[in-house]
């Protein structure tokens, strides 16, 4: 039988993460949210050679594009008429209309929109600029980095996996003191709390793993600490991160006794996923979740941290008040570099954050199932669900305000000049529940000229 987590039941208040702040969950009992911002390491005084490689075009411009708030210049994605592609749609005018205003009120280069209503999309738009300097407009199928709406094809794995008796959510995941039933192995992991072995899959799930990141630390906010600290190469592997997370640690609280949002326990559930399935993270993620519903491993799937390893689909990436230059994350790369293209590392946040998607394939991900992860065909409910995931340079939300509405919405941008971290885009539900509500008729076919 399918289980649903407290993560997806309870309305438990939670800490939102620094690697990516804003993240929030909406059941029918309440919301979720935290304050908390990423912070990258400051920059060595070097600046970046100008042979820096810059393979996607998009992205090339993203060091100067970055530092124009600073310098009183006024973008172009500021003085120009908001672009947009996609199909207008008179009935959803309403929904168009809000997002619009959304992005000119806080100066958001670009995002893409998909509206489903009973899983046919109806509504598919993008706006602004894929480029820096407004020269290529933002298509509507644009693909952008999900940070934290990562998590809910992280729990669709756990689900399935349990549903093939690959794994239970009772399991203990780490195999620290000779359990005749665990999951992971760490090779270095020492000096470890006798109570990780306590530490179940479930826990994992519903951010009750014994970590608080406001105590002990978020291990993927700076990789190239952890890769100094242990005398690896940076970025540090997935086991790396692990072991320097948790030897030589006593847990912040007994697991399952407190809920604190953990990037962390999302990292190891991928390293759980790939132990118990058998194969990657990612080959798995495309067996048992993108191929059941005809989704592209093309349009959900790693992101890239450097500009040579972007989609060219993906919009450049703007981060207003974090400017400058920052602390490369890669050894074999030039010393320093723009926030959002090696200040932190993409692909370290694994189970929490790693991919990247187009809106149309995680909404199309939305219409089979909840926010959670839970299929919708195992739990049919009334239900309501928002999730943000937030890291510098992005900002998406999924939002599912009733059984039948699936919306997916990522902007390339998380702050502006007046929103030093991003806390006026949460209010973007808000916009949208106004704008749902002036809906008197949905569509029930796809936009002329577009796949249903």
């Amino acid at each position: 039988m399918q289980h649903l987590s407290a993560f997806a039941l309870a309305a438990l208040v939670v800490a939102s993460p620094a690697w990516a702040a804003g993240d929030v969950i909406v059941t029918p009992r309440g919301s979720l949210t935290g304050p908390a911002p990423f912070r990258a390491p400051p920059a060595s005084p070097a600046p970046l050679p100008a042979s820096a490689s810059r393979v996607a075009p998009m992205a090339a411009e993203a060091a100067s594009a970055t530092t124009l708030s600073a310098t009183g210049t006024t973008p172009c994605w500021v003085s120009k008429s908001l672009a947009a592609t996609g199909t207008y749609v008179d009935a959803l005018k309403s929904i168009d209309g809000a997002v619009k205003t959304f992005i000119r009120d806080r100066q958001i280069p670009a995002a893409n929109l998909v509206v489903r209503y009973k899983g046919t999309v109806v509504l598919e738009r993008g706006y602004g600029w894929q480029d820096s300097a407004c020269k290529t407009k933002m298509g509507y199928g644009g693909s952008f980095r999900l940070a934290s709406l990562t998590k809910m094809l992280t729990n669709a794995q756990v689900y399935a996996l349990e549903r093939e008796g690959k794994l239970r959510l009772s399991d203990p995941v780490f195999c620290v003191s000779g359990q005749s039933r665990c999951i992971l192995t760490v090779p270095g992991l020492v000096n470890v709390d006798p109570r990780l072995a306590q530490v179940t899959v479930q826990h994992l799930l519903d951010h009750t793993g014994g970590l608080n990141a406001s105590i002990s630390g978020n291990p993927t906010d700076d990789v190239r600490l952890v890769a100094t600290n242990l005398g690896v190469p940076s970025p540090p592997a997935r086991n790396d991160i692990i072991r320097h997370h948790l030897s030589n640690r006593t847990l912040d609280f007994a697991p399952g006794t407190q809920q604190h949002y953990s990037n962390f326990g999302y990292v190891v559930l991928g390293g759980v996923i790939e132990k118990a399935a058998g194969k990657s993270y990612v080959a798995y993620l495309q067996q048992s979740v993108l191929q059941p519903l005809g989704i592209a491993a093309s349009d959900i799937k790693i992101a890239g941290t450097r500009t040579a390893d972007l989609d060219t689909r993906e919009p450049w990436y703007s981060t207003p008040n974090e400017p400058g230059q920052y602390r490369n994350v890669y050894d074999n790369g030039p010393l320093n570099v723009p926030l959002a293209y090696g200040g932190f590392h993409i692909e370290s946040g694994g189970g929490a954050g790693m991919l990247q998607a187009t809106a149309r394939a995680y909404s199309k991900f939305l219409s089979a199932h909840w926010i959670s992860g839970v299929r919708k065909s195992d739990f049919p409910c009334y239900c309501l669900y928002l999730f943000y995931g937030s890291i510098p340079g992005s900002f998406v939300v999924a939002y599912q305000p009733n059984p039948d509405v699936d919306i997916a919405l990522f902007f390339n941008q998380r702050d502006d000049a007046n929103d030093p971290w991003g806390e006026r885009y949460g209010p973007v539900r808000d916009a949208l529940d106004v704008a749902l509500a002036k809906v008197t008729s949905w569509p029930t076919k796809a936009p002329s000229g577009h796949q249903p």
